[in-house]
């Protein structure tokens, strides 16, 4: 009887044993169930900016990074997304690539939006308005000033998202820019 019990316990603990681990692939092949194209698009990403570091490119650098943070955002991949966010912008700033800078930080700003990081997301989003007011282009301005008003709206903040609002469209009829 006891060589049985124990045989039991054996048998009993192999099964977890090869239970627990199925589980644990089920799930790790899970989290990265990519298509092969979608596959492909992130190696080739991934070599690309292994060529832009050859080739000591830093413009090419910056936009791969952000090329793949966008994709990471689709992905739905948001830690990844927000490493090669703050890479590009980080590229950028060393550049001081004052259009990349904005276009960068207002995807990233959306990303915060995502995450519920309202305040996080606004601050960044008024930064990127002051930048593209001082690259004069008041139509992006305008368009992340409703980013803006939006997150005012979040956060139940009503009363200033529709001064927000009114205020990229006055910024929008300055410019007599009636494509909103």
């Amino acid at each position: 009887m006891f060589l049985i019990t124990e045989l039991m316990k054996n048998t009993f603990s192999v099964t977890n044993i090869i239970f627990i681990l199925l589980i644990c692939s089920g799930i790790i092949f899970s989290q990265n169930n990519y298509s092969p194209s979608t596959i492909e698009k992130l190696n080739e990403l991934r070599n690309n900016i292994e060529l832009a570091h050859e080739e000591n490119d830093s413009l090419s650098i910056t936009r791969t990074h952000y090329r793949l943070a966008l994709k990471y955002d689709y992905l739905g991949e948001r830690d990844s997304s927000n490493l090669y966010y703050s890479k590009a912008l980080a590229m950028a700033k060393i550049l001081n690539y004052s259009k990349a800078i904005a276009v960068i930080s207002n995807s990233f700003a959306t990303t915060f939006s995502d995450q519920g990081l309202h305040e996080k997301a606004r601050k960044m989003y008024s930064e990127v308005v002051e930048l593209f007011l001082s690259l004069s282009d008041t139509s992006e301005a305008a368009d992340v000033m409703l980013n803006i008003s939006m997150e005012y709206v979040d956060i139940g903040k009503y009363k200033k998202a529709i001064e927000t609002a009114f205020d990229a469209l006055d910024l929008r009829l300055s410019i007599a820019d009636l494509t909103i």
